[in-house]
C-alpha cells in the first residue's frame, strides 16, 4: 500500500507542476463515480474508521488529504464569463470577492417591502437578537411576527429558511440569478451547487457582537451576503481572514485541525476561543488595516464593506467573524449545500465526519 501511495504522490505532484488541463491527469470528474469508487477503495467500517482515525491523529496528513482535494478542484473550474472567472480567481487567491451593483433597485423591491413590514410590526423589538418567527397562511399571506428575543445582547435579528420551510419573501428572486448560480457552481465544480438556504438578518448597536471567529465547517461552502443597506466600518461589517479558506501550516490550519477533533457535533459552533485571537470589535475603532493577531501570528484580513446591491462570495471554511453596529444594517447571506458537492464534502461525509468524540477511534 505504501508503494502503491508514494507513487501516487509522484503523479499528483508531477500534474500539480506541468498541467493546467485536468484531461492531462486520468482522474474522474463524476461524484456518482467518486461514490463508486470510494466504495471500492474504503468498503469497510474498518478502513473508515482507519481514515478517520488518521486524519485525527496526524496533522500532516490532515493537511495533505484536504489540500489534494482543494488543488484538483481549483483546477477544474472553468467559465466562459469573464466576469465569474474574475469572482473564482480572487476566491482561490483571497476567499472572499465582491462585485458591485449585482442587484437592482426593482429586483430588491419584493425583499425590501417585506423588511419594511417586518420593521413597522415590530417597531422597537426589532433590535433585541434573536429569531424572526413568522406564521403563513394557506393562501401565504402573513398572519403573525414576533421576535423570540433569544440573543438580547447580540442585536441580531435572524430570518431563516430552515426555519421558515421557504426562502422570506423576495429571497428566491435574488438566489435565481444567473450570476450567483454560475460562480457557485463553478466554485463548487458542481451542478448541484446551487442556492440552497438563506438567512434575512438585521443587525442593531447592542453591547455584544453576535458572533465571533468561527469557520463555519470545513466543509466547502459558498455564501453570497447581498447588502440591502450600504454597509460601513460603524455598521458591522463582517471581518475575514485573507487567505484562510486553504490549509498553509499556520496558525489557521493548526485550529482547523482541532475544530476537526472537536467535532462539531458536540459543540455548539467551531469557534475560536476568545482568548486565542486579538479583535476589537468596537464599532469606533475598527479599521481595513490592522491584521488579525492569532495566537502572535499577524494575518492579513478584509472587511465586507459596500453599498446595497452589492454581493459578497465567501467561502465559509475560511475564519470570519461579526463586529458591533453603531446603525443597523440588513443583508440577506444565500448559502449552497455541503451534500453531494466537492469531493472533499463527499469523502468526508462517506467517512463519517462530523462523528461524536465517543465514537472517534484512536
Amino acid at each position: 500500500m505504501n508503494d502503491g501511495t508514494d507513487q501516487l504522490d509522484l503523479a499528483w505532484e508531477k500534474w500539480l507542476a506541468t498541467s493546467n488541463d485536468v484531461e492531462n491527469f486520468k482522474v474522474i470528474n463524476s461524484v456518482n463515480v467518486f461514490k463508486e469508487r470510494l466504495r471500492e477503495l474504503i468498503p469497510t467500517v474498518t478502513d473508515k474508521d482507519l481514515i478517520y482515525a488518521t486524519l485525527y491523529n496526524d496533522y500532516d496528513m490532515f493537511l495533505k488529504i484536504l489540500n489534494m482535494f482543494d488543488d484538483y478542484r481549483y483546477k477544474c473550474m472553468k467559465s466562459n464569463n469573464g466576469t465569474t472567472e474574475s469572482c473564482i480567481a480572487n476566491m482561490r487567491l483571497d476567499g472572499m470577492h465582491k462585485i458591485e451593483n449585482l442587484y437592482t433597485e426593482s429586483e430588491l423591491t419584493d425583499l425590501t417591502n417585506f423588511c419594511d413590514v417586518v420593521e413597522n410590526h415590530l417597531g422597537h423589538n426589532i433590535s433585541p437578537g434573536g429569531k424572526l418567527h413568522v406564521t403563513v397562511n394557506a393562501s401565504g399571506q402573513i398572519t403573525s411576527l414576533h421576535n423570540n428575543k433569544s440573543m438580547p445582547n447580540h442585536g441580531e435579528l435572524r430570518c431563516q429558511s430552515k426555519s421558515l420551510g421557504c426562502h422570506p419573501p423576495g429571497v428566491e428572486k435574488l438566489a435565481k440569478n444567473l450570476l450567483v448560480d454560475e460562480v457557485c457552481k463553478t466554485w463548487l465544480n458542481s451542478d448541484k451547487g446551487g442556492i440552497w438556504r438563506s438567512t434575512l438578518s438585521w443587525l442593531s448597536p447592542a453591547p455584544a457582537t453576535h458572533i465571533g471567529w468561527h469557520i463555519d465547517s470545513i466543509y466547502d461552502v459558498i455564501k453570497v451576503m447581498i447588502l440591502l443597506t450600504d454597509v460601513e466600518l460603524i455598521n458591522g461589517p463582517m471581518y475575514f481572514i485573507k487567505g484562510s479558506h486553504r490549509l498553509n501550516d499556520n496558525a489557521v490550519s493548526r485550529y482547523k485541525h482541532r475544530i476537526f477533533k472537536w467535532s462539531p457535533t458536540e459543540s455548539p459552533a467551531p469557534r475560536l476561543p476568545e482568548n486565542a485571537i486579538i479583535n476589537d470589535p468596537d464599532p469606533a475603532t475598527i479599521d481595513d488595516v490592522t491584521p488579525v493577531k492569532l495566537n502572535n501570528e499577524e494575518l492579513p484580513k478584509l472587511v465586507a464593506t459596500g453599498k446595497r446591491g452589492d454581493a459578497i462570495f465567501f467561502e465559509t471554511s475560511a475564519f470570519h467573524s461579526g463586529n458591533r453596529a453603531l446603525s443597523m444594517r440588513k443583508t440577506v447571506i444565500l448559502s449552497t449545500p455541503t451534500k453531494d458537492t466537492t469531493f472533499k464534502n463527499i469523502f468526508l461525509e462517506y467517512i463519517g465526519y462530523p462523528r461524536k468524540l465517543s465514537d472517534i477511534p484512536t
